[in-house]
């Protein structure tokens, strides 16, 4: 086959600035102007139909760009200017495992390691500051994607200038830094839509065996040193903390405790410090309905669902308030990374049982412990209270009053009820076992079948 079939070749791009960015391109690189200029289009409105392929790609997330051939995905680019540490970089994990589960390459290109906005609006000399690197397990979590669907993952790095920062490619950029930017993910992009445009057409691959083992390896490298602590909040729990957990979730603080975790950092996690110890499961969810728990022993009762419950789990813990980015990312890199098995390709067939513990959201306004949890919020700055005697601790007397009082006025819904329209309640709903909220615990997908 030779390159004719570029004329057939879709991307579909997630914003305009995107189309504008590839249209771009395609003048200082001539192997994308072989895709025809009205083939660079804008995503259709997520209300108007796509085929199924396409579908499942984008159902959960959309990703940057998507490369099509006659309809059919061939390929998934993340393009981003950051590369903070810590989760942030893990937002994007779900759409490259979307990629990977629908067996369609995807390429990750971003700055490995740059220094933070903020950062530079604080110094005269760029140079004294130190870059921030991306979380490792964003690129060894692709190639374990990589390995189990069978599918190529690429990584492509964004440079950067003396200054840290990403560098800019405009309108007026010359051709010289458009390819000291972008020729090496190009190459990729290249590479990558020619092995599956040969792979839907039966065509022997072979010739790109070179490039394909090139690109594994440089994602094998980004990994090779991880700059990853371990995490409180991302385990493997023991069965006898799971049995603890799932009879009672506040036990947790047994092993996520409150002097090496919620003790720390923003004020925020003692709201969920305090959420934890007022959950209290309420409801149950079976296959076709909710009901009370009443005296039904909630260990047993999950363990009909998932027999393995009776191990050790891989368990997340997320106090973020009722959003989608970053812990959506977050509990699927850790499904790669920690619960799943060779040959363990959807949830399930996955052996270690998934838990996530989402104790600032709850099922229902009406539950005693809700009611009870959030009339203490508004005792934050009640001296004498539960939630003020954590400031206390945390702050010391003379401080917490004006930072309880600063809390409060400062942030909105502290805790809030579970929306099954959102993308996190479909992404946790796909890849979890069981969820386990301030009053009920929630049933994956898979366990609801």
């Amino acid at each position: 086959m030779d390159n004719t079939f570029y004329s057939d070749v879709t991307v579909l791009c997630d914003e305009e600035a995107d189309k504008q960015l590839f249209l771009r391109l395609r003048t200082h690189f001539p192997e994308l102007a072989r895709i025809p200029k009205d083939n660079i289009k804008v995503y259709p409105r997520i209300t108007e139909s796509v085929n199924e392929r396409l579908f499942r790609l984008v159902n959960n997330d959309r990703p940057d760009f998507v490369f099509l051939y006659n309809q059919h995905p061939l390929l998934v680019l993340e393009l981003t200017e950051h590369g903070y540490t810590g989760d942030n970089p893990l937002q994007r994990f779900t759409r490259l495992a979307a990629a990977a589960e629908n067996r369609v390459p995807a390429i990750y290109f971003g700055p490995f390691a740059r220094v933070r906005d903020d950062e530079l609006d604080l110094v005269d000399d760029p140079s004294t500051l130190s870059r921030r690197r991306v979380n490792t397990d964003l690129f060894r979590g692709m190639h374990c994607l990589s390995k189990l669907f069978k599918v190529p993952m690429a990584v492509a790095e964004w440079v950067t200038g003396q200054n840290g920062k990403p560098l800019k490619f405009s309108a007026v950029s010359n051709v010289d830094t458009c390819k000291r930017i972008f020729a090496p993910l190009v190459s990729k992009i290249l590479t990558l839509v020619t092995y599956s445009v040969f792979k839907l057409n039966n065509i022997d691959s072979s010739e790109l065996l070179p490039q394909l083992c090139q690109i594994e390896e440089e994602l094998k490298q980004t990994f090779a040193t991880s700059n990853v602590r371990g995490s409180q909040t991302k385990l493997c729990l023991s069965k006898a903390n799971v049995v603890k957990f799932v009879r009672n979730p506040s036990s947790i603080l047994d092993v996520i405790t409150p002097a090496a975790y919620f003790l720390h950092d923003k004020p925020e996690r003692l709201l969920s410090w305090l959420c934890i110890k007022h959950t209290e499961i309420k409801w149950i969810e079976g296959k076709n309905s909710i009901d009370a728990v009443g005296d039904t022993d909630i260990f047993n009762y999950l363990y009909k669902y998932k027999p393995t419950i009776n191990d050790d789990c891989c368990f997340y813990y997320t106090g973020y308030k009722w959003r989608s980015d970053p812990h959506c990312g977050v509990l699927v890199n850790l499904d790669y990374l920690l619960a799943r098995g060779p040959g363990e390709t959807t949830p399930e067939k996955r052996k270690r049982a998934l838990i996530l513990f989402y104790p600032r959201v709850y099922l229902n306004s009406k539950s005693g412990n809700v009611i009870k949890l959030t009339a203490e919020i508004t005792k934050a700055s009640d001296a004498g209270s539960e939630f003020y005697s954590m400031f206390e601790r945390r702050y010391g007397s003379d401080p917490a009053g004006s930072i309880s009082r600063s809390f409060i006025r400062r942030t909105s819904g502290h805790i809030t009820q579970w929306t099954e329209s959102t993308k996190q309640a479909r992404i946790f709903r796909q890849y979890c076992d069981f969820i386990f909220l301030a009053d009920a615990v929630l049933l994956g997908n898979h366990l609801r079948k």
